[in-house]
């Protein structure tokens, strides 16, 4: 064999080892990122045992709590090692009219109006604020997880019967406060009702719901003073809100007495203030021109659910109102505003954060949204990012 002829074999050799460590890497990725998938996205919570273990997350089917299209719904707990716990509430659009009724996000519905698939949430619980690594400051706590299916922002009492376009009659149950109900009465079977500390908190649809929920959820706790709700990303005005809350989700007397202007979420979070005054501490996130919020506001408003850069304008318009009055009726009000993500083309920018890892990260003065309701819960109640009420866009 010449020279020549040796030193093509080994360029070809080493060719094909390069090509089969690609090859090999490509395998590997995949079969990780399967399990990763898997890891997130598929139900492989066990069902509550009568001693479960501490650090394990498992599912509880209260009787005949039931999704918006009736099918079985359910919840996530996991019992800490601390004496403190996290209800956490999660979104996933909202239902306000027949309109929105008749089309919840389901295969074969374009731009559905809100989620009805309770085991969406299941594993999500391992990515945000109710997870488990290493930076989250409450990873030993015990957590109550709250999914959401029912469009009605966690109240709904009741079914809603109505004629759908073509005609015909249909029924949804926002049965939202009667899941929530019996899924607290559960897990408050296996946890102490006498937590150090309590911390109240939801994303979007599930911030609107923690801000309406905090008081009955309080009332289970009697005996916990140091008590942090934490509203993210749930700015929506309706002229309706009590309206839709009483006549489509029907939900309880106690919950649509406080609905007296636009804004459900102040409303809420003013009447709850008033009523706990120093025991509860308030804190209120959102982006600056939520993307997702700006869409739902346009169709509140004009019927369509678009994005736009007008609309991001009035978006950020209507949250620094939102901020000037919490402030003025909540003085001791704890305020975070960020961008995260924004769209190149609208500059709309990002749509929750507590339920993803980016709760983890110091995004506005060395500050993450987890730090801040952590600091928070240990009485140091401060704001971020006022300045990007003011940003030009």
């Amino acid at each position: 064999m010449t020279v020549e002829n040796k030193d093509k074999n080994k360029k070809k050799y080493k060719g094909l080892k390069i090509t089969g460590i690609i090859f090999l890497g490509i395998i590997i990725i995949s079969i990780s990122g399967f399990f990763v998938v898997k890891h997130y996205f598929t139900n492989q919570f066990t069902n509550l045992t009568d001693n479960p273990k501490v650090g394990e997350w498992y599912n509880i089917y209260p009787k005949n709590a039931k999704s918006a299209m009736g099918k079985q719904w359910h919840g996530n707990i996991k019992i800490g090692k601390e004496n403190k716990v996290l209800i956490e509430l999660y979104g996933g659009g909202v239902s306000i009219d027949n309109y929105t009724e008749e089309r919840p996000n389901i295969k074969g519905i374009k731009n559905g109006f809100y989620n009805v698939a309770s085991e969406n949430g299941d594993n999500m619980a391992k990515w945000g604020i109710s997870g488990t690594q290493n930076e989250n400051p409450f990873k030993d706590w015990t957590v109550i997880v709250i999914p959401y299916s029912t469009g009605d922002f966690h109240v709904g009492a009741g079914a809603y019967e109505y004629i759908k376009e073509d005609g015909t009659k249909d029924i949804k149950f926002h049965y939202g406060y009667t899941n929530y109900s019996k899924m607290l009465d559960e897990a408050l079977k296996y946890i102490n009702t006498d937590p150090e500390a309590l911390v109240i908190a939801g994303s979007s649809a599930g911030g609107f719901g923690a801000a309406l929920l905090a008081d009955n959820i309080i009332r289970h706790f009697p005996n916990t003073n140091n008590i942090t709700v934490a509203v993210d990303s749930s700015l929506l005005l309706y002229t309706k809100w009590h309206e839709t809350a009483k006549n489509i989700w029907h939900a309880p007397q106690a919950i649509t007495n406080n609905l007296k202007t636009d804004n459900i979420t102040l409303d809420s979070l003013v009447a709850l203030k008033k009523k706990y005054n120093k025991k509860v501490k308030i804190l209120f996130d959102c982006s600056i021109r939520d993307a997702i919020l700006s869409q739902y506001q346009g169709y509140i408003t004009d019927g369509t659910l678009q994005s736009s850069r007008k609309r991001g304008d009035i978006f950020q318009s209507d949250l620094k109102e939102m901020v000037r009055d919490l402030q003025n009726k909540i003085p001791d009000v704890g305020i975070f505003i960020f961008e995260g993500s924004i769209q190149k083309d609208t500059e709309l920018t990002q749509h929750t954060i507590l339920v993803i890892p980016q709760v983890f990260k110091e995004i506005i003065d060395n500050k993450s949204i987890a730090r801040w309701i952590y600091d928070a819960v240990n009485n140091n109640v401060k704001s971020y990012g006022l300045s990007l009420l003011d940003k030009k866009y």
